[in-house]
């Protein structure tokens, strides 16, 4: 699982999920080296966004869903600071 692998090489993980997924949420705190937080029900996201690195993933998840990959240092840190502001937007 990613989340192992992530785990024994001592990434942090920080994830925001909607809160219809509090569930899951739930028990991916339960792992070391995670914290999970929530949106307000009100906000319904169709995509995942990734940051690892200097590479930033985002998948969409429509009737036809796809994704793409950006490997740019500027790019990452730009969505770095728009998750930190998010991040201090949602709910434990």
């Amino acid at each position: 699982m990613v989340n192992n692998k992530r785990i024994k090489n001592k990434i942090i993980g920080k994830l925001i999920f909607h809160n219809s997924l509090r569930w899951w949420g739930n028990e991916l705190n339960k792992k070391k080296l995670t914290e999970v937080r929530y949106t307000k029900n009100e906000f319904e996201q169709l995509t995942e966004t990734i940051i690892c690195g200097n590479k930033v993933a985002i998948l969409v998840y429509s009737d036809n869903p796809y994704g793409f990959l950006i490997e740019d240092q500027t790019v990452a840190d730009s969505y770095k600071e728009f998750f930190n502001i998010l991040w201090k937007e949602t709910i434990k």
